[in-house]
Parts: C-alpha cells; sequence; structure tokens
C-alpha cells in the first residue's frame, strides 16, 4: 500500500501539498525510470519550459605545426543557436469515495500511480523513438530477415558502427554506449542458442560479447533496428521539474471522487551537428530486420 506520512503540527493545507509533492515525485521518478529508450538519450531536468543553447560550428580546433620564433594563427570557434520548447502531458489520478469507505483508497493510488506512471513512459519513449528515428542520418538495409538463420546479423552491425565510427566524432571508447533497439518479435530469435565457432551462444550474447554494446527490444520498433550512441553531443531528454507551475493539482468530483491531475511537460532534442541541421551522425537505422 502506499503511505503518506507527515509530521506533527503540520496544517491541512500543508498535508495537501506534501501529498501532492509525494505523488508528483514518485510518478515522476517511476516513469523515467521505467523508460527503454533512457538508454538512448541524456535525461535532464529544467526548471524553464524553454531550452536555448550556443552551440559550436565545429568539435575540433586543429594545432599548426609551427617553425621556431613563430606563432600559430588566431583560430575562433563559430556559434549557432539551438532553441527548443517542451510540450505537455496530463493524466487524472482518480480516487473513488467506495474505495476509501471499503478502506481500500491506499490500495487504489498504488495501482492507479503505478497506471499513470507507465502512460507517461509510454508517452516518453514514443517521444523518444520518434526524435531519434527522424533525425537518423542515414539507414543500412540489412541483408536479409534477422529471423532467417542465414543472415549474417554481425556483418549488418559491424557495417552500420563503421558508418557511426566514419562520420560522427566517436571514439573506440564511445562504443560500449552504443545501443540497438530491436522488434520486440525478435527477441526469441535473437536469444536461441546457435553454434559459433566451437560454442554455443545466442546471437544477441555473442554480439554484445564481440562489439560491446548493449540490445533493448521495444514494441516501438516494427521491421527496423534503430542504432544510438547514447552522447550529450547527440540527444538529451528534458523533463520540466520547476516549481512556477502546479504539475500535480487536487480536483473533488462531487459524490464521486478525489482526483489529482497530474501534468509532465518534456521534449526529446537532437543536438544538430549544423545550423539549420536535424539529423545527427550518431544515430542509424538497419531497416529491413522482418
Amino acid at each position: 500500500m502506499v503511505h503518506m506520512y507527515y509530521d506533527e503540527g503540520v496544517t491541512t493545507s500543508d498535508k495537501d501539498i506534501l501529498k501532492r509533492e509525494i505523488i508528483r515525485r514518485i510518478i515522476y521518478k517511476q516513469s523515467n525510470n521505467n523508460l527503454t529508450f533512457k538508454n538512448a538519450v541524456i535525461l535532464e531536468n529544467l526548471e524553464t519550459l524553454d531550452l536555448k543553447l550556443s552551440m559550436p560550428k565545429a568539435v575540433m580546433l586543429r594545432p599548426e605545426k609551427i617553425k621556431e620564433g613563430s606563432r600559430a594563427g588566431l583560430k575562433t570557434l563559430e556559434w549557432f543557436d539551438v532553441n527548443e520548447t517542451m510540450e505537455t502531458y496530463q493524466l487524472e489520478l482518480e480516487i473513488t469515495d467506495d474505495a476509501k469507505a471499503r478502506e481500500l483508497d491506499g490500495m487504489q493510488t498504488k495501482y492507479s500511480m503505478q497506471a499513470v506512471a507507465e502512460g507517461f513512459t509510454y508517452e516518453k519513449d514514443l517521444d523518444i523513438c520518434t526524435t531519434l528515428t527522424a533525425a537518423r542520418a542515414a539507414a543500412d538495409a540489412a541483408s536479409g530477415k534477422w529471423n532467417d538463420s542465414t543472415t549474417e546479423i554481425g556483418i549488418d552491425i559491424a557495417t552500420t558502427i563503421g558508418e557511426m565510427l566514419e562520420h560522427a566524432p566517436i571514439k573506440e571508447k564511445d562504443i560500449p554506449n552504443i545501443c540497438l533497439f530491436y522488434p520486440v518479435k525478435l527477441w526469441g530469435f535473437l536469444s536461441s542458442p546457435i553454434q559459433i565457432g566451437q560454442v554455443q551462444q545466442s546471437i544477441r550474447s555473442w554480439v554484445k560479447q564481440e562489439f560491446n554494446i548493449n540490445w533493448y527490444p521495444t514494441n516501438l520498433k516494427t521491421t527496423s533496428v534503430l542504432a544510438v550512441l547514447r552522447h550529450p553531443q547527440c540527444a538529451t531528454h528534458m523533463t520540466y521539474t520547476g516549481k512556477a507551475l502546479t504539475l500535480v493539482e487536487p480536483k473533488r468530483n462531487a459524490g464521486v471522487s478525489d482526483s489529482y491531475i497530474v501534468t509532465q511537460k518534456f521534449k526529446t532534442f537532437i543536438v544538430p551537428e549544423e545550423d539549420g541541421g536535424t539529423t545527427n551522425n550518431m544515430i542509424r537505422e538497419i531497416t529491413g530486420v522482418l
């Protein structure tokens, strides 16, 4: 059961504010913890609704080779602005009067909060997945269906990672932060043991061992695999946590129930590689796997 603890001497008004804050924290935390695509982005809390950044047009300034007694010329970074605004999502959490009369309001609150958190998780995952897919640098066609035992899945993955390494400022140390989000229908096939050399192991285990990357099944991909490097220069998912807005607001439904209107404001944004750009070479897709 969900219990709310208060200090003695706290007024009714203060108790209500405290309860709302507890509900907000639990739902916000659960919705983020349950995210599949949190492994693809940097999660950030922001106390304003708008994000404004200045990004450099180059990621590297090369030094000059100079002769004794000479000095290198001045090199400066050029900058461009990035502006993003969060979107608003809302749900209503209800505790019925009948549940209170049966002393089941704690249980109802617990499961209602779980359902609300799951709803926000789905929308946040969908926002991240949709944003990343739209920002992919390119797509690489699979050599065959991945549920066909003759398909060289390792070659497909090696091709995509090779393209990422060639076109994005990625170091070898970054490779363990590459994630593959694949259709959940492939989970059983990728988990089945196959003969690789003298050892029997699953394709997923072999790829993780050989390439040092992570796999995540998802219902949001059905025929393709999304390859993403989790990196500050790739994508960030922002959630508003400021105090200026009421994010959990109580409401009385006369004769029926008490409820809380729960609001989340969030947005996934891609770090563009150039002024006006909409794609990032740390994101690619392998198409036609199913």
